[in-house]
């Protein structure tokens, strides 16, 4: 609980930021919505509702006049009309432009002396240049796709292979986006829709040395496929107690420090990058996590997590997580106020 003195002191702090009083929450049919707090599920904070539609809106509806100038300079159409700039000109004078998106590893420029690789066979949507404030897609060569499909055991029942996309011939990255996505923009072959963002990064190429498959997982889309049942290889399904000891160590963890079964499922897997997924039934904690504060959810049974991260299996049979250390010490600090530890293996 936060003082209410602090509380009307800090500017950061709103009122708004705390659960309305019970007669307020009825008023506004609070009972309707979800408020997702970040120590219950180690997630950022949400506030879920649903909105509906009533009626159309007019579009044509005159927009309100501008308000009168205060300093005494004269209207801006009056300017407009002794410099000879009528409405119509001033309308379709275009805005000013964006400044250009950074295109890290998207489209990136091959260092000096080194051939850019094109990885990507024709402009599926979109217009201008790479990296500009527009998404522009392309499609990614089939040698790469059935080379990912192969090596991770992509479902294509499931996810096509045409819903995986670049951002420039030579992107390092891939994305998915969704079928109906896909067939707007394929539909909108003379790219008039402007397309800010779309797709959820899937894979990216490390240039693994010695590794049948450079590409790694990438962990905006990791659960996703991992949930979904889209990838059927390079997964290891582990205990709360591998995992913790891999967010612990971070690198050059050796496989044999797993539990047996942890190990008998790395070694079956292929170097290169895998997925670790951890199921967690909050039933189980040794501490029972505190849900005090969550207002208006609704009440439930204990909660099961699905944890996913990715990690590389070298050929040596050692492991070194992809997550970050902000990542992993969210997880360590989570995962340990609910009396769960890392168990070794004695020797």
């Amino acid at each position: 609980q936060m003082p209410e003195e602090v509380r009307n002191a800090s500017s950061k702090v709103t009122p708004t930021m705390f659960p309305p009083t019970p007669q307020e929450a009825d008023d506004l049919g609070l009972h309707h919505c979800i408020r997702v707090l970040p120590h219950l599920q180690n997630t950022g904070g949400f506030f879920v509702a649903l909105f509906e539609k009533v009626k159309e809106v007019d579009t044509k509806a005159e927009a309100a006049p501008p308000p009168a100038e205060s300093n005494g300079a004269a209207p801006a159409q009056a300017v407009g009309a002794e410099e000879g700039v009528n409405d119509a000109a001033a309308a379709s004078t275009p805005p000013p432009k964006r400044a250009k998106r950074s295109q890290g590893a998207d489209g990136e420029d091959a260092p000096p002396g080194k051939e850019k690789v094109v990885r990507s066979d024709k402009v599926l949507h979109g217009k201008g240049e790479v990296g500009g404030s527009l998404d522009k897609l392309f499609t990614v060569k089939r040698e790469v796709l059935e080379h990912l499909r192969d090596f991770y055991g992509i479902d294509e029942s499931k996810l096509s292979l045409d819903q995986l996309v670049s951002r420039s011939e030579t992107s390092k990255s891939i994305y998915i986006v969704s079928e109906r996505i896909l067939r707007i923009l394929k539909d909108d072959f003379q790219s008039k829709l402007n397309v800010v963002n779309t797709g959820i990064r899937a894979f990216e190429l490390v240039s693994y040395k010695g590794f049948e498959c450079e590409y790694r997982f990438c962990q905006e889309a990791l659960p996703a496929l991992v949930h979904q049942g889209l990838v059927t290889k390079q997964i290891v399904r582990v205990p709360v107690s591998d995992l913790i000891l891999l967010h612990q160590r971070r690198q050059k963890l050796q496989v044999s420090e797993f539990t047996d079964e942890t190990e008998r499922r790395c070694l079956e897997a292929r170097p290169g990058c895998v997925a670790f997924v951890c199921e967690l039934d909050e039933s189980t904690a040794p501490n029972k996590p505190n849900t005090e504060g969550a207002s208006h959810a609704p009440s439930a049974a204990p909660r099961v997590h699905t944890f996913v991260c990715s990690a590389v299996l070298s050929q040596k049979r050692s492991m070194d997580i992809m997550a970050s250390k902000i990542e992993s010490n969210g997880f360590l600090i989570w995962i340990g106020s609910l009396g769960f530890s890392a168990t070794r293996r004695t020797a």
